[in-house]
């Protein structure tokens, strides 16, 4: 029998560590061949355009509004 983990992703919130690189707070939920990681971006912060070697992003707002540019 194969067991999953459900996590309510609200309460991971609570978990949230600040990123050394950048002005957002992360939470790693899972790790494997797709990694799935909630991050918080205080109002009036910048998260700086990046890339990744691998991996997509996906960028679900919660609450408030924000700018996505690559300048």
């Amino acid at each position: 029998m194969r067991i999953m983990k459900l996590t309510n992703i609200n309460e991971e919130f609570l978990n949230l560590k600040k990123d050394s690189e950048s002005d957002i707070e992360v939470f790693t939920v899972f790790e494997s061949k797709m990694n799935f990681i909630i991050a918080e971006l205080k109002p009036l912060n910048i998260l700086p355009p990046h890339y990744h070697n691998f991996g997509t992003e996906v960028y679900h707002v919660l609450s408030g509004e924000g700018i996505s540019s690559s300048k």
